[in-house]
Parts: C-alpha cells; structure tokens; sequence
C-alpha cells in the first residue's frame, strides 16, 4: 500500500513538471523582450526634464524612461513599470514621484523599485513639485478645477482651491519656486461673447501653501514655457503676440511685463533658472516659426536683459536644465545630456553616437553587426553606416566620398562573404563592415530592398517610375530587370522554390511579383482590389509567405500565387509596419504609430503586440540566435532579450 502511494506521488509529480514544462513552452512565444538602450545611451528617448534631488540628477523622459547620475556624466537607466510619456519628478520625505501623460504617476521609496499609483484624473500632468510639505502637480484642464493637485504622500490626492474658481480652460505647463512661493504658467484659450472673439491670455497662478492659488491673466504673450527670478525681478519666456517668435519678459511685481531679448530666431526658451548668479534658459524650435540649425542652444545672463550663449547645439532640442552639487546638467531630445561644472564649458558625457537622421536597416554575418541609414551633413543627405562586433559598442564606418543620399536595406550574403547596402541611387559593398566601397555599375533610380539564397542577390527599386529588380550571381556583375507596369518595389524575399516581392501601383494599390529564377517576374492577382501597398513588406516562415499592408488584414501564402486574408488583431489596425521578417521559430516585426511595438507570431494568424518599446521610430529588426536588434530614429540601437 505504501509503494502505491509512493508511485501515485511520483505519478502526481511526474504529471505536473510535465503541464510545468508544456505550458512555459506554450507561452514561451508570447513572453516579449525587455529592452535596453544601447545607443544613444543611457537612453534615445526624448527627455522632458532634469532636476537635482536626493543627491542625485534625475531625468525623465518617454516611454516611462526614467535615468539617475550622481555626477550628471555616468547614467543609470530605471524600471519605471510604465510606457506613457514622464514629464517631472520631485521628491519630498525620502519619496520620489514621477508623473506623466494620463494621469500617470510612478512612485519610489529608493529610486531603483517603482510602482504606479492611482490619480483621480487622466488629465495631463505637465509638471510637480514641493511645498510646505504637499507634493504640488499641475497639468491641463478645467475640469479638476484648474488642474491642480496635492498630495503629502504620493497616494491619496486633494484639488487645489483658487480664489477665483476657474471658469476657463487652463493649460498648465511649469511650476517654478520662487523665494517661498510656488509658480504656474501657462496658457487659457476661450471664447469671448463681449467681442464675439477667441482670447489667448497667459496664466500664472501662485500659492504659499500648495492649496490655495491664485490665478491671473496676461495678454503679453499667448504662452509662458518657464519662470524665475532672483529675488528682484521675475523673468519669463514666452511668444511675441504679433511675430511669434521667443521673448523673455521682466516684470518687478508681477502686475506689468516688459519685453526684452529675443534669445534665437526660430526657439523658445523652454526652462529658465537662476543658481543665486546668473539665470541659464535652453531653447528648443520655435514651433510657430522656420526652424533654423543652430536652434538650440543654453544661454547665460546676469540681469535677465542681456543673454550670451554658452553652448550652441545644432540638432538637438533642449528642454531641461538644473544645477546640483557637479555644476549644471541640461537634457533634451533623443536623450541627449549635457554637462558643464561652471556653466560656461559644456561637454556630451556619454560615449554615445548621436545621430541627426535614422537608421534604416540592420544585418548581421555571424561575427559584425552593421547598421545602415541616412544622416544630414553640411551640403544635404548622406549614407551613414555604423558597425559593431557584439552588437553593444558601436563605430562609425568608413564610406567613400562621393557617396551621397540615404541607405535603405542591408544584408550579409554567406555565399559572397559580404555586406551589400542598397538605397537612394546607392550600391555599396564590404567584406568587413568596416571599410566600404561604391559599386561601379548601372543601378536604379531609387534601391528599397535587397535579399540573397544561395549565390543569387536581388535589389529592387525603381527606373523611372517603372519596379525594376537588379541581380548577380558573382557578386560583381549586376543586370537590371524593369518590367512593364509602372509601380514601386518595395520588399522581397525567398521560399518554397520563388521569389516574391511585394509594392504597389502608381495609384498606391497593393502589387504582388513572383519569380523562380529572379529574373522573369510575373503579377500576381491579390484577393481583394482595395488593399494598400504604400508599407508592404513580405517575409517568408513556417513554409508560409506573410505580408503586411495597411488596413485590417495581413496576407498569407504558401504558394506564392493565391492569398488568404488575415485578421489583424485590433491593436495593429491603425499601426504602419515598417519591416517584418521570420527568426526563431516565428514572425517577428515593429508596429509603428503610437509609439513602436514589437510584434510576433509563431504561424502568421495569432499576433502578440506589446507595449511600445519606444516612442522614437523604430525600423528595423534582427535576431541573431540570443537576442533582438532594433535600430530606428536618431540613431537609436536597442537590444532585447
């Protein structure tokens, strides 16, 4: 008796290791990568700003990015749990407190482990801060009463009260303190019956408690970014009501407003702060205005009348700066950082690559990763091409003068032992990666895509406004195939003994090629006249073809020539997807439109889509046998696993 008992024990064990086994097998396909930043680093993210506090500088930026330095010049990046846009932190009683888009806050007790809290609005929270002992958020809206919230622990939250009760849309965009009170500025649009007109005044609200505010209207300007002052005066920055462009304004007892300086053409000041010296302001582009290149830049001046600038960056749009025990930190778009210990010598801190322009396509041949795109120089657009040999530090390679415009696609032929890199009028071609060379042959007009099997590499574009497909079978000689009917080319791919590749009319509807040797190529009809071709990309998996266009459907073949309509689940039918492709036992591919998802599918029908994984434009993806590659917007190089 006992042994039966004994058999069933292990029996029961036996039976549940094996449902254990099954069913992490079973999921194991819909588990996603996390995601960490490799280049720009500590992230590529925008961020919206930067503060010193609890001795140490945090910034926070999008897609829940939050990074910490004790020195502002080595970064660590943070877990924050959620992937909506973070706009501030402050921190009060051994407490940090981000908020964000939708009501978002995240909460911390150490900076390392962050939760998310209930808010009771889905307001956008544009700012926080500390005063007389509350937690002090504001953000956009009449609704909650002018938007302003407070709270003494970051849980439960209280509406401010203004003497006057609001009767318009106020939008809050900063807090500032100032001396011992606290400052919000923004803007209020309504309408007018009197006049029977739109008014835009500004808003500045203040409070010596963090409860009750008082709230006035200004019409100097239609906006107020940021304020400050040294005791003496308040400065702000705003909008010119008549030429739009940047203002600062002084004003002495907040009742009248002078205008001073303007600090660049095209900018706005978004953050102004005085260090008990002198006040520093960054400027980002004037949206109001033609941008400019040297656009963004950290100003300095004594009096708030007369600005120098101190550090001119030419892409990069600042949006934050603070000053703490190391000097100055300022911070902005594409996670750029800046530091500086006496405000007038200003360095990059981080080994990063940054990037005006994207990186487009990324391969891999085993032993170098190589990444290619496009960039702005002094006289227009060229080729960049960055490469890597884990895929962690990456290097800018060296391409051939003379090379002009952008690169789409690139791939690694096995049979070759090459790189090939196609885009714009471009056919570039390296054995290491590193040192590249322009092929001397006829090519097209505009290159999209480039695929190889075997010893056969087919590029395809256009001639004109004619699909063209350009092929080699020796890796040096090239032979063009334009075929008859006007259209674009814009993915290809093999299988199953075919090539396919897929397009779209002059018209923008979907088009479909088939070959068995790459160079005859044949129109295949598609199931439904109305389907889009301006995204088509195809990829080839599980003895299927897939491909993915606009609108609610995917297609799937195993053939090649009569095509299935496929579901999309409902997240991806308003999402763009730049490039899918089969590794590791199933599709993957990015979903790009609120933010850039990764999606997957173990047999082209059931689709996974996570949380994004960026907020920048993330366009390509590789799997190299342990872990995922992205490279998208601003050079941005992500590794997942």
């Amino acid at each position: 008796m006992f042994k039966d008992n004994k058999n069933k024990v292990y029996l029961t064990l036996i039976v549940f290791l094996v449902f254990v086994i099954f069913y992490t097998n079973a999921f194991s396909n819909h588990l996603y990568p996390f995601w960490q930043w490799i280049n720009p680093v500590p992230t590529g993210e925008n961020l919206n700003k930067v503060v010193f506090t609890k001795d140490k500088y945090w910034a926070v930026g999008n897609c829940g990015t939050i990074v910490s330095s004790n020195d502002g010049k080595v970064w660590d990046s943070k877990k924050s749990e959620v992937t909506f846009n973070l706009t501030s932190i402050a921190y009060k009683d051994n407490l940090l407190l981000v908020v964000g888009e939708e009501g978002t806050v995240v909460r911390s007790a150490d900076g390392e482990n962050w939760n998310k809290v209930e808010f009771p609005s889905k307001a956008y929270l544009s700012d926080i801060s500390v005063l007389n002992g509350y937690f002090v958020v504001i953000g956009n809206g009449i609704s909650e009463g002018g938007s302003i919230f407070y709270s003494q622990d970051g849980v439960l939250w209280g509406i401010s009260v203004h003497s006057t009760p609001p009767t318009k849309n106020y939008n809050f965009i900063s807090l500032s303190a100032i001396g011992d009170r606290l400052y919000a500025v923004g803007s209020c649009d309504y309408y007018d019956s009197a006049s029977g007109e739109w008014k835009h005044p500004s808003i500045i609200a203040t409070t010596g408690d963090g409860l009750n505010w008082e709230t006035k209207e200004y019409e100097f300007t239609p906006f107020i970014y940021s304020i400050s002052g040294n005791g003496e005066i308040f400065l702000c920055s705003g909008i010119d009501p008549e030429s739009y462009e940047c203002r600062f304004f002084i004003s002495d007892h907040l009742i009248s407003w002078e205008k001073v300086s303007t600090a660049l053409e095209g900018t706005i000041a978004n953050t102004i702060i005085f260090d008990g010296s002198n006040f520093f302001a960054v400027t980002s582009t004037n949206p109001f205005t033609f941008s400019s290149f040297e656009e963004n830049c950290v100003l300095k001046s004594s009096d708030g009348r007369n600005w120098q600038t101190v550090f001119e960056g030419m892409h990069d749009e600042f949006r934050g700066i603070c000053k703490g025990d190391s000097g100055f930190v300022v911070a902005g778009n594409y996670g750029i950082i800046l530091q500086s210990s006496d405000g007038e010598l200003w360095s990059i801190p981080t080994p990063s690559i940054y990037l005006y322009g994207w990186l487009r396509g990324v391969s891999y041949s085993g032993e170098k990763y190589v990444a290619v795109g496009t960039e702005l120089g002094n006289y227009g657009w060229l080729p960049v091409i960055f490469e890597s040999d884990d895929g962690i530090t990456w290097r800018k390679a060296i391409i051939p003068d003379g090379a002009f415009g952008g690169l789409e696609k690139i791939v690694w032929s096995e049979h070759f032992k090459r790189f090939l890199a196609v885009g714009s009028s471009l056919l570039l071609s390296s054995e290491n990666g590193v040192e590249w060379k322009i092929l001397n042959i006829p090519k097209l007009y505009d290159y999209n895509d480039i695929a190889c099997n075997g010893n056969l590499c087919i590029a395809t574009g256009q001639v004109g406004d004619y699909p063209a497909f350009q092929f080699t079978n020796d890796g040096y000689n090239w032979t063009i195939k334009k075929l008859d009917k006007r259209g674009k080319v814009h993915s290809i791919t093999y299988g199953n003994g075919v090539w396919m590749a897929v397009g779209q009319k002059l018209n923008g509807k979907l088009r479909i090629w088939q070959s068995p040797d790459g160079v005859k190529w044949k129109h295949i009809p598609i199931p439904s006249r109305n389907m889009k071709g301006q995204t088509a990309q195809i990829a080839f998996g599980v003895s299927s073809f897939i491909i993915s266009t606009e609108g609610d459907y995917f297609l799937k073949s195993a053939s090649g020539k009569e095509w299935d309509l496929v579901s999309k689940p409902y997240e991806l039918n308003s999402l763009v997807i730049p490039t899918i492709s089969y590794a590791k036992d199933k599709f993957i591919g990015l979903a790009q439109g609120f933010g850039a998802h990764f999606i997957s599918s173990i047999d082209a029908v059931n689709w996974d889509v996570s949380e994004a994984i960026s907020n920048l434009y993330i366009l390509d993806i590789i799997y190299n046998g342990t872990s995922y590659i992205v490279v998208g917007d601003g050079g941005a190089i992500l590794v997942g696993k």
